[in-house]
């Protein structure tokens, strides 16, 4: 009896010994392992075990910190490095991945005092390549070009130095080839680097092709589901693409994970302000008037919400004070024209659309506006000249046509008016007015025997 009772309790202490908890430092190298077949679910279970045992374990904080950062989870991910590097990590396997979190986070002064001392090159260009992206945000468009530059050579042409350079060369520099080609070189160095297929999008963006910026924002989001900002960028595109449905998808997941963002209430507005839900259209926009600093187009789209609404005054307020702001931003000098013409205020409307009405900027919406103001304050000659611009520019436009052929009645010159008028019912197009202008305007010249003959 006692034998069996001593071997019954070397094979439970054989047992207990046997099912024991792996140790922190395998359990770190365990997540190592799942971290290199994609495994993220499996490393991150490693590392926290691993961290239960021992909350000092810097190397579990480094696979951790950098897990976040892949995440889009800057916040956890500069916890977890920064506590890492207290517990004396290794600066190469902490300092370039912080310098990228506290970059998306705006800690701008934060990614400057990284030190590159004791760095690798391939570390050490990282990390200045995230510190020449603090330079491109500030404006410092020369540095910006250094440090990228260096970047690229230190890092022998790491995908994230050579998207660094493409976004300075984009942004800085204004040159979308060397973008372009700088670029190719990232997705030559790894094809599934998400940031490339963001800036790629940005890129499309930019140049008006809002079909080739949907389709590399879609492959980002299937590189990193988690990203908000690329997932807002698509929401924009969507928005223009009128595919509106896609963009309150995403928007219901932004809201969801960021719900004080401005950047969010942005893109909510601009979804209800297609869906002409005006009222919401506003509430969203006031919420990301509390970030006008980043996003200043939200002024300009709370005056045109209002204007649409007739708020004139309200609108004239905001739109001049968004002018104020961005006097080149045409839309902008545009909105605030059209206010002041509803408002009677015509020489004002002059004096905003004349130092663009004389040049290539000037659209149609300008001549449009500015040779109204000119015909309510009785300068015809000057309207007529603008409204034979746009006959020109659009030879088929029936409106076109009307508009010319009432200046030309307000201006005198009744034959050449009622031949403008007969060219814009022979269109077709708008021929119905332009049939209802030419009789008013016999009536108003009281050749009322033309007027009862065109009936």
């Amino acid at each position: 009896m006692k034998k069996n009772l001593i071997l019954s309790f070397l094979l439970s202490l054989f047992l207990l010994t046997g099912c024991s908890q792996p140790s922190d430092e395998q359990q770190v190298e365990n997540a190592r392992q799942f971290l290199q077949k994609g495994d993220v679910k499996a490393a991150l279970i490693e590392l926290k075990n691993s961290l239960q045992q021992n909350p000092e374990n810097s190397q579990a904080r480094v696979y951790l910190g950098q897990i976040y950062l892949d995440a889009s989870n800057f916040a956890a991910a500069e916890k977890e490095l920064k506590r890492a590097i207290d517990l004396g990590a290794d600066p190469n396997q902490t300092h370039p991945y912080l310098a990228r979190a506290m970059l998306q986070l705006r800690k701008l002064d934060e990614v400057m005092a990284l030190s590159e001392d004791a760095l690798t090159d391939p570390a050490k260009g990282d990390l200045i390549a995230s510190q020449g992206l603090v330079h491109l945000i500030r404006g410092e468009q020369r540095k910006a070009a250094e440090f990228t530059e260096r970047a690229v050579s230190l890092t022998g042409g790491s995908a994230y130095a050579l998207v660094a350079r493409a976004s300075v060369y984009m942004l800085g520099e204004r040159s979308i080839d060397k973008a372009r080609e700088t670029l190719s070189r990232a997705f030559e160095s790894d094809r599934n680097f998400a940031p490339a297929w963001s800036l790629l999008g940005d890129i499309e963006a930019s140049q008006k092709n809002p079909e080739k910026a949907l389709e590399a924002y879609d492959r980002a989001l299937e590189l990193e589901p988690t990203n908000l900002t690329v997932r807002n960028k698509r929401v924009t595109i969507n928005i223009l693409l009128n595919n509106l449905k896609k963009a309150q998808y995403d928007l219901d997941i932004l809201k969801k994970q960021l719900p004080d963002n401005p950047g969010v209430h942005f893109s909510q507005g601009l979804v209800y302000l297609a869906q002409k839900k005006l009222e919401d259209a506003k509430s969203a926009f006031d919420l990301a008037l509390l970030a006008r600093d980043r996003y200043p187009m939200t002024l300009y789209y709370i005056a045109l919400v209002n204007y649409m609404q007739g708020n004139l005054a309200q609108a004239e307020t905001q739109a001049e004070q968004f002018y104020a702001g961005h006097p080149d931003h045409l839309p902008g000098r545009k909105l605030l024209a059209d206010i002041m013409y509803r408002q009677g205020e015509y020489q004002e409307v002059s004096s905003l659309l004349e130092p663009v009405g004389a040049t290539s900027e000037a659209d149609d919406g300008v001549l449009n506006i500015l040779a109204k103001s000119y015909l309510k304050q009785g300068k015809t000659a000057e309207a007529i000249a603008l409204l034979k611009q746009l006959v020109e520019r659009n030879p088929s436009s029936a409106e076109a046509r009307i508009q010319l052929g009432s200046g030309l009645l307000s201006g005198g010159k009744e034959t050449e008016g009622f031949i403008e008028l007969e060219k814009a019912i022979a269109s077709g197009d708008g021929g119905q007015q332009a049939e209802v202008y030419r009789v008013l305007s016999y009536i108003q010249l009281k050749r009322l025997d033309n007027a009862w003959i065109k009936l």
